[in-house]
């Protein structure tokens, strides 16, 4: 389903490529305005949220500058295996807005903001000192703020499609989940709040029954840089390799409805 996806959206978008860069190069003599309210589901098809890790149990003495002995710390063997946005993750629901300036009926400029929302799961994580470990994530909160070009062709009165180039950033919240069987600790932070470039094209297919009212489905792809890792806990258990990924591509499914002014 993942591949499927990610097929589907590469394939809608290079379809559109060819003609946009020498229109972007036109200007733009700004009409009128729109107002796009859209609201789907996104799904994870790039990017790893957590990668495998691993220590042997060990310890280790830390001495003073004389070199006496100041404390002995003990690490247990631990391993962690990668995860998937999908494993942590389930049911990413986002709503947005647009403003669109119009030149015509066919191109745009727009800014746009966004909320996407996943509920956190019950994921194996690994194991730690020999016993299997469990993590309950929790939920997936993130907000972005866009701004865009759009350009589209009407294949008849009543029907239309647009390809949109956007670029952005994104709020996403600190990713953290509850565990067992780590006696040291409760919870684990893996990467705290942080803000991250956002990159995207998506296609709208529209019925336009009235020259003020648009609705339709889109879908594309969109994707995000790697979030910012917190090692403070992750250090403790001689696992900071964990948090090296982070970075999130989504394909969305949306209906959307333009109302113009």
């Amino acid at each position: 389903m993942r591949r499927l996806a990610l097929a589907l959206a590469c394939g809608a978008l290079g379809g559109w490529l060819g003609p946009v860069a020498p229109l972007a190069a036109q200007g733009l003599d700004l009409e009128d305005i729109s107002l796009t309210i859209h609201a789907g589901q996104e799904f994870p098809v790039l990017g790893e949220l957590t990668q495998s890790a691993s220590t042997p149990a060990f310890t280790e003495t830390i001495t003073d500058d004389d070199g006496n002995e100041v404390e002995t710390e003990t690490f247990r063997a631990a391993e962690f295996q990668s995860l998937d946005w999908g494993d942590a993750f389930e049911n990413f629901r986002t709503l947005g807005a647009e403003l669109d300036f119009w030149e015509d009926s066919r191109r745009s400029l727009y800014l746009g903001a966004s909320f996407t929302r996943a509920k956190g799961q019950n994921a194996s994580l690994g194991t730690y000192d020999g016993a299997d470990l469990r993590a309950d994530f929790s939920d997936y909160k993130d907000t972005s703020f866009y701004a865009g070009f759009r350009w589209g062709e009407s294949f008849h009165s009543l029907f239309k499609s647009l390809l949109s180039l956007q670029v952005g950033a994104t709020v996403v919240d600190d990713i953290s989940a509850e565990v067992d069987n780590i006696p040291e600790l409760n919870s684990l932070t893996f990467y705290e709040r942080s803000t991250v470039f956002e990159v995207g094209g998506l296609v709208s297919f529209l019925l336009t029954p009235t020259d003020f009212l648009e609705a339709g489905v889109q879908t594309g792809l969109t994707y995000q840089t790697a979030v910012s890792g917190d090692d403070q806990q992750l250090s403790e258990l001689n696992l900071s390799a964990a948090n090296g990924a982070g970075a999130l591509g989504f394909v969305p499914v949306r209906a959307l409805v333009r109302i113009r002014y």
